[in-house]
């Protein structure tokens, strides 16, 4: 599913390496990933962070990020807080998960 303010990519065996970067990137997008078999090794702000099956992943916009490795299957969420209205979009700016 997607639109301009939301895209959710599902990760599957058959698309496992899909868009892989190796290198720190930033986005201006907030990026969630779910695990769900496998796991992923993601560094982020310099930490690296290993997400197992039936856990997330919250990467705060901007943050400089990277996948060491990607073998899992599960779900990257993309989105702005453009999907949401004013007063919803203030609440989850304030909301101390999506600024890890």
């Amino acid at each position: 599913e997607s639109n301009r303010f939301l895209k959710i990519i599902e990760k599957t065996e058959h698309n496992i390496n899909y868009n892989r970067q190796f290198s720190a990137h930033r986005h201006d997008f907030i990026e969630i990933i779910w695990v769900c078999g496998g796991l992923s090794t993601q560094i982020v702000d310099s930490k690296m962070y290993e997400v197992r099956e039936n856990e997330l992943l919250i990467i705060p916009e901007n943050s400089p990020h990277y996948e060491k490795n990607e073998f899992y299957q599960g779900y990257v969420l993309l989105f702005t807080y453009d999907l949401f209205n004013n007063q919803q979009a203030q609440v989850l700016k304030n909301l101390n998960i999506l600024h890890l």
